[in-house]
């Protein structure tokens, strides 16, 4: 199962890839950090789009990170 959040039609939005050449929507969820935190409640949110949900193609979308705003970044300084 491979996530990814995207802008399209001047919409942010997240989808999971349903072929090679197309992402269902998911419409339930806000944004990625939404969907995690629904849990279990969230795989169903994401069976639901790749069985009903509307489809677009990948060559419509423009790419975003897949956690657009994340609440922390962490990095580490190291030296070999």
């Amino acid at each position: 199962m491979k996530l990814a959040s995207f802008h399209h039609n001047g919409a942010d939005r997240i989808g999971v890839l349903k072929n090679d050449r197309e992402f269902a929507l998911i419409d339930s969820a806000g944004d990625m950090i939404d969907l995690i935190r629904l849990g279990k409640y969230g795989k169903e949110h994401i069976v639901h789009a790749l069985e009903d949900g509307d489809t677009i193609s990948r060559d419509e979308i423009r790419w975003q990170p897949p956690v657009r705003r994340p609440g922390k970044i962490c990095g580490v300084a190291m030296n070999n």
